[in-house]
């Protein structure tokens, strides 16, 4: 899976977590750069992110997780170790 793709999934799952149609995300984009995007629902998207690539975090790389493209290197890192 390329990074291209797994950035368009994300932008799925963040859409079904926030139950909306309307966000587009990049590399760049943070919580604070999407309204809803709260630590509740933060926990929630990174709960599917896991469930969705059958992946599984530590908790010290969830607090490190600021940017979406954070997000992308830690899941596409997950998948190659598989």
């Amino acid at each position: 899976m390329n990074r291209a793709q797994v950035l368009a999934e994300l932008t799925t799952l963040l859409n079904e977590v926030l139950e909306r149609t309307d966000i587009v995300i990049n590399e760049a984009t943070t919580a604070k750069d999407v309204d809803g995007w709260d630590s509740l629902n933060h926990a929630i998207f990174i709960g599917e992110i896991q469930k969705h690539f059958s992946v599984k975090f530590a908790l010290r790389e969830v607090i490190g997780l600021k940017q979406v493209g954070n997000i992308c290197d830690l899941v596409i890192e997950r998948i190659e170790n598989k």
